[in-house]
């Protein structure tokens, strides 16, 4: 991550979204799967699918707006 002024991005993404582990409660993110799959952390193909699954349920959970494209 990189870091302007001693923020990091992660700092940045947590004050924007402070409710964002309120409303979800498992984050998943696809820096996070590509990293699994580079460490090769899947044992099968059904638990790539849950976790890139986790990102789009996540958002329709804490995206709300009705006319939103992810809904």
């Amino acid at each position: 991550m990189s870091s302007t002024l001693g923020f990091t991005e992660a700092h940045f993404l947590h004050f924007v979204f402070q409710d964002y582990t309120e409303i979800v409660a498992e984050p998943m993110d696809f820096s996070t799967v590509y990293r699994r799959l580079e460490d090769n952390l899947y044992n099968d193909p059904e638990a790539f699918v849950r976790d890139v699954r986790l990102i789009f349920s996540n958002s329709r959970a804490y995206n709300t707006v009705p006319r939103s494209r992810v809904r």
